[in-house]
């Protein structure tokens, strides 16, 4: 019994869990930012923008964002971008929730959405988020 104890604990502390591992270079800058309040996030335009510069191809964009450990998925909007009244309506969103170690839901997140004019990025922006919890 005691030695079932000692591997669980061992198990939860000192193996890493898969949000820690597939955290890049991307994550790590915006993390070590101000924290952001609940209720008002941060904008982190001009972070992101560093690694999702203007006029790549929508498949980097997507690229970039999986490798950095964020999910990527594809949505239509509804209404333009407001930065980009003249974009697609297909926008690339990637959503990055960091999760503590022993805890179910996230503390913080970050969202970019990414906008296009003839397949190539012509927007972006990104906003890190606390859990309203």
């Amino acid at each position: 019994m005691n030695k079932l104890i000692t591997t669980i604990i061992f198990a939860l502390l000192f193996i890493p869990q898969r949000h820690t591992m597939a955290a890049g270079k991307l994550v790590n800058e915006i993390s070590a930012t101000k924290k952001p309040e609940r209720f008002k996030p941060n904008r982190v335009d001009n972070i992101v923008k560093k690694y999702i510069t203007e006029g790549i191809s929508k498949s980097t964009a997507k690229e970039i964002l999986a490798s950095e450990g964020f999910k990527v998925t594809e949505e239509e909007t509804r209404q333009p971008i407001p930065d980009c009244p003249d974009c697609e309506s297909s926008v690339v969103v990637g959503r990055y929730d960091h999760k503590p170690i022993l805890s179910l839901v996230y503390d913080y997140g970050i969202a970019i959405e990414i906008g296009f004019r003839n397949g190539n990025v012509a927007v972006v922006r990104g906003w890190y988020v606390k859990n309203t919890y």
